[in-house]
Parts: C-alpha cells; sequence; structure tokens
C-alpha cells in the first residue's frame, strides 16, 4: 500500500504552533522569517551560520590565523634561553636538588647497614644495592644535579639545566653549555658521602 503523503503546515498552522511554543506572536515570526530556514535546536539561522563563516574567511584572508610556532622558530627560541645559562644562576638549582636527593640515597645507605655483612652474603648484597640504585635513578629528577660525564672522546663537569629524553644540559664553572648523550655515558655524582655512577642507558625510559 502506499504510504499518506505527510502533512503540510500552511503558515496559519504553523503560526499557531510557534506561538504555543513560545508565547510571542506567531505571525510576525513567520513574516520576519518567511524566506530563512531554521534551525530551532541550536536558535540560529542558515543565513547566521553563513555570516559567520563570510567572517572567519575574511579573517583568514586578512592574515588573522592563530600564530603558529614552527619547529625552527621554537629551536630559536631555546637557544635563546640556553645562551643565557649561567653557573651562577644555577647554583640555587643545585642547592635545591642537593636537598631533595640526599633523603633518598641516605635511605639506601641506611637500608644497607642493617643487613648481615658476612662474606657469604657480601655478593649477593652488592647485587641488591645496585638493583636498589637503579630503581631509584630511573625516578631521580635531575634538574640541578652536577655531575661528570666521561665519553670516549672527553669528561665533562656541570650541573644539569635540562633533561631531555636522549641527553642532558650541563652548564659548566666557565658556564659553557654541554650536551650529553645518555646512551654510550658513564655518569659520575657525589652525594650522601659517597659516589654513584651508572650508564646513561639504564636511565633511558
Amino acid at each position: 500500500s502506499l504510504k499518506e503523503p505527510s502533512k503540510v503546515f500552511d503558515k496559519r498552522e504553523l503560526a499557531r504552533l510557534i506561538e504555543r511554543l513560545t508565547e510571542n506572536p506567531g505571525d510576525d515570526f513567520v513574516a520576519q522569517n518567511a524566506n530563512t530556514g531554521l534551525l530551532l535546536d541550536a536558535n540560529t539561522s542558515v543565513s547566521g551560520l553563513g555570516a559567520k563563516r563570510t567572517k572567519r574567511s575574511q579573517r583568514r584572508e586578512a592574515g588573522l590565523r592563530a600564530n603558529i610556532i614552527s619547529r625552527k622558530k621554537r629551536k630559536a627560541l631555546l637557544q635563546t634561553v640556553i645562551d643565557k645559562v649561567t653557573y651562577k644562576k644555577v647554583l640555587p638549582l643545585k642547592k635545591l636538588w642537593l636537598e631533595y636527593a640526599e633523603p633518598l640515597f641516605c635511605k639506601l645507605e641506611h637500608h644497607e647497614t642493617l643487613q648481615p655483612s658476612t662474606n657469604m652474603r657480601k655478593a649477593v648484597e652488592s647485587c641488591k644495592v645496585s638493583l636498589r640504585h637503579s630503581r631509584l635513578l630511573k625516578q631521580l629528577e635531575f634538574h640541578g644535579c652536577e655531575i661528570s660525564a666521561k665519553t670516549n672522546e672527553s669528561t665533562k663537569v656541570g650541573i644539569i639545566f635540562r633533561n631531555g629524553k636522549n641527553a642532558f644540559h650541563l652548564v659548566t664553572k666557565d658556564s659553557d653549555v654541554k650536551i650529553v648523550p645518555k646512551r654510550g655515558t658513564l655518569f659520575q655524582l657525589h652525594i650522601a658521602s659517597r659516589t654513584v655512577r651508572f650508564r646513561g642507558e639504564t636511565i633511558i625510559s
């Protein structure tokens, strides 16, 4: 069977419906919007949306888009920051790092002294201490740490002011900035009256 054609509202019926919904004169509303499509759920007209699109296009043509920083500009900004870093400026950061890190290493040292020191368990305990250090180093915050970095080419000593995924940025006592790769580098730091050595590969996540 053929479907009955859907009912079409005439202007009077539509005006009465709008008046019941909005409590405003329906005839006036119909007269004002006779040639305009309506989006009742968004309370805006198609012509209004078109005006917004036009304004958006005009802004694009005028070059008023959001200013997105390119990779080249980001590198330039980072280089500007690096150029201003000096050893004297990061010394307070070193003090804060020692206040943060010393209790952590002291706790490990205290745990070590509580263990039996017999020769039979000495090698096993040494492995356990190394494992605990390894876990701590992976979670440690290195910003402000004064560290020695030994590579095949040279040894650099400085305070870490930037910890990248694969490299440390150090500033030496002469305020020279050095970028040291973690992989293939032997690091050494002095803290809590002891020397801690580790390979950079062990702290790369």
